[in-house]
């Protein structure tokens, strides 16, 4: 999966390039569909038992199939316990919807995104949260009332900051700071809105969707990049998804080689008990419980006497 989503993600950026031209990006996009396709077919991976590793508690159902818009998921959200100590389980799996659908938008925080409607050359470039102290997590509108004029309004329209744009500069408002460059016109407008949960299929069909649009105008040319710098944050988000996958089942693992190993150390040490009953001298093993039969009895009659030993018997 991590292969197929960084060979995504540098298609992306060589689409990105404002040098190609309309073949390459129609080129592109039916590159992206082949890996939409084979991250299908990973997603519906079967064991050797036939059921599907990403399915839940649907192990038998087949859980990704492509829609217009991405994949449905036809799992549960369930998760499998395996018993590997007494008291001890752990995960046998991952469901498909952790591993597919629950990826966060943008930068993992919030997400920025152009307006349909735009008319200029703005692109969105870095977004951060500055100060996460002063981030309430809302959401807001980047408005501008001129060319070189911009102002920041919340959900309810109150007016938040205005300045003067210039291009390359961040506009920083309630603890993030968002990059435009190129030109945006009267009008144009950006959102600023919480990261939201997106399948990676939906992600691929929107880059896939935008390099068919086409570009004509300086305006369309910025919507596809806008466009693909949003797919690129939200590859980047997949494969931090992954990756956070997999260390968890890095650290199942050394769960499960942890308890081999003591459960192995217990085996050795019942093999000896159980080696050391079966091979047992009886003759010797009588003996030594004579003798210490004998010395038992020896100091409990030694004990009896120096307990009586007192000096009031001499008074």
């Amino acid at each position: 999966m991590q292969t197929e989503l960084q060979t995504l993600r540098d298609l992306a950026l060589q689409a990105n390039n404002g040098s190609v031209s309309s073949e390459g990006h129609t080129a592109i996009a039916a590159q992206a569909t082949q890996i939409q396709n084979s991250l299908l077919s990973l997603a519906n991976t079967q064991d050797g038992n036939g059921e599907y590793i990403f399915g839940g508690f649907f192990t038998t159902n087949r859980p990704f199939a492509l829609t217009a818009s991405g994949a449905s998921y036809a799992g549960d959200q369930g998760q499998r316990q395996v018993q590997v100590a007494a008291g001890q389980t752990i995960a046998d799996g991952d469901n498909g919807n952790i591993v597919f659908n629950q990826i966060k938008t943008g930068n993992g925080t919030f997400d920025a995104s152009a307006a349909a409607g735009n008319t200029g050359t703005g692109v969105l470039g870095a977004s951060a949260v500055q100060n996460p102290a002063a981030y309430d997590g809302g959401t807001y509108a980047v408005n501008f009332t001129a060319a070189n004029t911009y102002e920041v309004r919340d959900s309810a329209n109150v007016l938040v900051t205005s300045g003067t744009y210039i291009s390359g500069q961040s506009i920083a408002f309630r603890g993030v700071q968002v990059t435009l460059n190129g030109q945006p016109a009267t009008g144009d407008s950006f959102a600023v809105a919480p990261s939201s949960n997106q399948s990676i299929f939906t992600t691929v069909q929107n880059l896939v969707t935008a390099l068919q649009t086409g570009t004509g105008t300086s305006a369309t040319q910025a919507k596809l990049n806008n466009s693909l710098g949003n797919a690129i944050n939200n590859i980047d988000q997949a494969l931090a998804q992954t990756s956070n996958v997999r260390a968890t089942i890095g650290a199942r693992l050394n769960t499960i080689t942890t308890q081999q190993s003591v459960s192995s150390s217990q085996q050795i040490q019942l093999k000896a008990s159980i080696s050391s009953l079966q091979s047992l001298d009886y003759a010797s093993a009588i003996t030594a419980l004579d003798l210490q039969n004998t010395t038992l009895s020896a100091s409990m009659q030694a004990y009896t006497l120096t307990q009586g030993l007192t000096l009031f018997k001499y008074l």
